[in-house]
């Protein structure tokens, strides 16, 4: 059985499907995962893997997952919706902040 260690990155970048190995722990097929190793026997397949949430991509490693470079695809999309949500969400905190250091000002 041959092994590629590669990284996350490079397979959003190859967009390359794949199925967790039969020897991962995880009870449940996660939309989002970080792996260490690709292994190719019968299929395609990763295995040490960990589920992530896709906002810790942006957050942690903007640097590396530039969304301008990233080719049209499934992954860019939910990633979009993901940043979106986030900017959205942010500015919904920072209104409500407002609103509320307006209301105790004192008159």
């Amino acid at each position: 059985m041959d092994t590629i260690p590669l990284t996350c990155i490079s397979i959003l970048a190859l967009i390359q499907v794949v199925q967790l190995h039969p020897s991962c722990c995880l009870e449940t097929q996660p939309e989002w995962v970080l792996f260490n190793e690709f292994v190719l026997t019968t299929g395609f397949f990763i295995r040490t893997v960990t589920e992530i949430r896709p906002e810790w991509l942006l957050e942690l490693a903007a640097n590396y997952y530039d969304l301008q470079t990233f080719t049209n695809g499934d992954a860019k999309r939910s990633l979009q919706l993901v940043g979106k949500r986030k900017r959205t969400g942010k500015k919904a905190d920072l209104d409500a902040a407002m609103l509320k250091m307006n209301s105790m000002k004192l008159s």
